[in-house]
């Protein structure tokens, strides 16, 4: 039993007949998947790898990307990860500087840092989340940088 769409023949034991070609019908996944598959796909990655390489990765893709919502997505994971590294080093020197006045102010310093991370990591997958609701998530406390 087959079936005619188009220029192409299905047949029921699982081949794929298109002009003088047979191939298994698991060779055809390639065809199936739709550009907003690939953006939604692209769209994930650039928040994981904003959380691995920060905006360096974020980045990359924001430049490289040719669909809209991609770039929506890794404009506002840039957006992210530029102000992460800000107040991270923000942070940073002012737990150095603190330091030498007192170490419980210092502490004060790391603590922040470690709850700045967490964020970083707990915003970071829920964007990647919504991205594959095909969502755009801006991220709270990030300015509009890009």
């Amino acid at each position: 039993m087959s079936s005619l769409v188009g220029e192409t023949i299905v047949t029921s034991d699982k081949y794929l007949l298109t002009v003088g070609e047979r191939r298994s019908m698991s060779d055809t996944s390639e065809l199936s998947k739709s550009p907003s598959d690939r953006t939604t796909a692209l769209g994930i990655v650039v928040h994981v790898v904003g959380l691995f390489f920060g905006a360096i990765g974020a980045g990359i893709i924001y430049l490289v990307s040719s669909e809209e919502s991609t770039k929506v997505n890794a404009r506002n994971a840039l957006n992210w990860q530029i102000f992460f590294l800000c107040a991270f080093a923000t942070l940073f020197i002012l737990g150095v500087i603190l330091q030498t006045v007192s170490g419980s102010l210092a502490l004060l310093a790391i603590l922040l840092i470690v709850a700045l991370v967490v964020a970083d990591v707990a915003f970071c997958l829920y964007a990647a989340l919504k991205a594959s609701k095909t969502d755009q998530w801006t991220y709270p406390l990030a300015p509009t940088i890009v």
